[in-house]
């Protein structure tokens, strides 16, 4: 299968696949929050300076980002720093109270869900952006939901409640965090990782992230990496190994 790639960013998976697994995490994470009263939004999430309730006005306003640029409209800003942007359009929807946010949040995975399951390989290739540079449609949406997957936890976690760990997420989250962190990396690295090869090449332009170009083919992928998945961002204490850990870098500053 002819899978469309970037030049920054190459992931060795299928699409469809990813699209199948995306389009249920959504629903049921929205099926989870939906359940949530007034006090487990007011809760601390894992995101230092935000609540459970922050961390679903970043998430849709990550939604109404990515449907602005998949129908080549701009987004709501004219540059994005991904220290300070995100907090400061949270910060500017607290005056939307937290059960609004919730219910926004459940209507936005709906419409996304049902999106990324009508696009077939007719929209695969579709040209749109990421914090990794141009790259075709399916890797934008890939993104999000890695930052989607990362977030269930960051509110369900610190609460007590179990997330579900499904092979069929796991491993595009994993490959995607890989991806991520090898994206970062400012030297070579050809390792296996828990069952995903990584490779980086030479310094890969443009993009929000600078770094090198990465190639990540799953190969026989360990689906017991939800720590580790977690400390590639900034989150838990498993072994990051050498050289991928800029990504964290990023989220802890």
């Amino acid at each position: 299968m002819d899978v469309p790639q970037a030049e920054s960013v190459r992931v060795d998976l299928d699409p469809a696949a990813v699209m199948v697994a995306f389009a249920a995490h959504r629903r049921r994470f929205a099926t989870e929050v939906g359940s949530l009263d007034a006090a487990g939004l007011a809760a601390p999430s894992r995101c230092e300076k935000w609540s459970n309730a922050d961390v679903l006005r970043h998430l849709v306003d990550v939604d109404g980002w990515m449907r602005a640029l998949w129908a080549h409209q701009p987004p709501p800003f004219t540059s994005f720093d991904p220290n300070t942007t995100p907090h400061e359009f949270v910060v500017a929807a607290r005056s939307t109270p937290d059960e609004a946010v919730r219910d926004a949040y459940v209507a936005s995975s709906e419409e996304m869900a049902g999106h990324v399951s009508k696009c077939g390989p007719e929209c695969w290739g579709d040209a749109s952006i990421s914090p990794l540079g141009a790259v075709p449609w399916w890797l934008s949406a890939l993104h999000i939901f890695w930052d989607s997957w990362l977030h269930e936890r960051d509110v369900f976690l610190p609460l007590g409640i179990d997330v579900p760990e499904e092979p069929n997420e796991i491993e595009p989250v994993f490959a995607y965090a890989l991806a991520l962190a090898g994206r970062m990396s400012s030297g070579d690295i050809d390792a296996e990782i828990a069952g995903v090869h990584v490779e980086t090449s030479d310094v890969a332009a443009g993009g929000i992230l600078p770094g090198r170009a990465v190639t990540v083919t799953p190969v026989a992928p360990d689906h017991d990496v939800c720590a580790l998945i977690d400390a590639l961002a900034g989150r838990g204490e498993a072994g990051v190994p050498d050289g991928l850990n800029g990504l964290a870098r990023l989220f802890l500053t």
